[in-house]
């Protein structure tokens, strides 16, 4: 059994019809708490170690209660291409102030020596509950106005290339 103390700053971002994109920075800032159960299955004895991860991370919305607003025109002009989009939007973090996560993971694990080894591990986080929504309006070509909802879970994925004492 592991467990850590994180802080994650998620970002937002979504793609509207065509290659417009759009994207807020530190959308939400959330403190987790993981509680993992780690399996060690040695591939080269002594050397070379394949571990497998479950767990659930307990989450702290830091940035409960807030909400966050914007707009952008995006323009691209090329002789086979002319585009426009106009894009506004309103954002709601504080649907959870509390929110979980189930992790499933693996990792590949080189002992160099007795105390040290380096490792690949790739996360997977899936969120339980939406945590942050997106209202969005938005225009194509001075079109319709055109509207859409965005929403997270809070999920994502993670790898970590790592040198560090030997985990057992």
């Amino acid at each position: 059994m592991e467990t850590r103390f994180y802080l994650n700053n998620y970002n937002e971002s979504y793609r509207i019809r065509g290659d417009f994109g759009y994207s807020s920075t530190n959308a939400i800032t959330a403190y987790q708490i993981p509680c993992r159960l780690k399996g060690r299955l040695p591939l080269i004895k002594d050397k070379l170690y394949l571990m497998t991860t479950v767990g659930y991370t307990l989450a702290i919305n830091n940035d409960y209660g807030s909400f966050g607003t914007g707009s952008s025109l995006t323009t691209t002009s090329s002789p086979l291409y002319n585009s426009s989009t106009r894009t506004e939007e309103f954002s709601n973090y504080s649907l959870r102030r509390i929110y979980g996560l189930i992790e499933m993971g693996i990792d590949l694990e080189l002992q160099l020596n007795q105390n040290t080894s380096i490792y690949l591990n790739g996360n997977y986080m899936a969120g339980l509950h939406r945590v942050v929504e997106t209202n969005v309006e938005y225009s194509i070509n001075e079109g319709p106005t055109q509207t859409a909802t965005v929403f997270s879970n809070g999920d994502y994925f993670c790898v970590v290339l790592g040198v560090g004492k030997l985990r057992t």
